[in-house]
């Protein structure tokens, strides 16, 4: 069960009675959920609902060169979401963020592979949640 009132418009949810997945569009006047799947608003109480997920889809991040030009992979990581990948600007705080760990974890492995010394991660200020995560990573 969802409390309702914890909800954000445009999170993504299922209504479990129909299987329908939709965004959270806000509460009706008679305590529902508005729910807007495929351009049509449904009505759900808090018991038909549950978060949604999107299945992750497995993407490598590469930051090399194919073995057959082996390049040295840069000494540096920039994890600004601008540098990183700049069409990820509108998105979700929380899949910016997943798609920064992902980058640097894959980053810090193909250094590791590379037998780098050293190199430096740019996290950026922020609320120091990114810059946390890779210092527990590492």
């Amino acid at each position: 069960m969802i409390d309702i009132k914890e909800l954000w418009i445009g999170d993504m949810v299922e209504i479990i009675s129909s299987g329908r997945i939709g965004k959270f569009e806000g509460i009706h006047a008679n305590g529902k959920a508005r729910i807007n799947a495929s351009g049509k608003i449904y009505l759900a109480g808090p018991k038909n609902l549950v978060m949604y997920e999107e299945p992750e889809k497995e993407e490598k991040i590469f930051f090399e060169e194919p073995a057959i030009t082996k390049k040295k992979i840069a000494d540096t990581i920039d994890l600004h979401i601008e540098k990183l990948k700049p069409d990820m600007i509108p998105s979700l705080p929380e899949r910016i963020y997943d798609y920064q760990m992902k980058a640097c974890i894959q980053y810090i492995k193909d250094a590791k592979t590379s037998h780098m010394n050293s190199f430096t991660i740019i996290h950026g200020k922020g609320t120091s949640v990114l810059k946390q995560s890779v210092l527990d990573y590492i």
